[in-house]
């Protein structure tokens, strides 16, 4: 499972997560 597409919305995610917590 090493899909830059799965990589790219994870990391959206996490940034997403990231501001909503700050």
């Amino acid at each position: 499972m090493d899909s830059p597409f799965l990589l790219g919305l994870g990391l959206a995610l996490v940034a997403i997560l990231a501001r909503r917590r700050l």
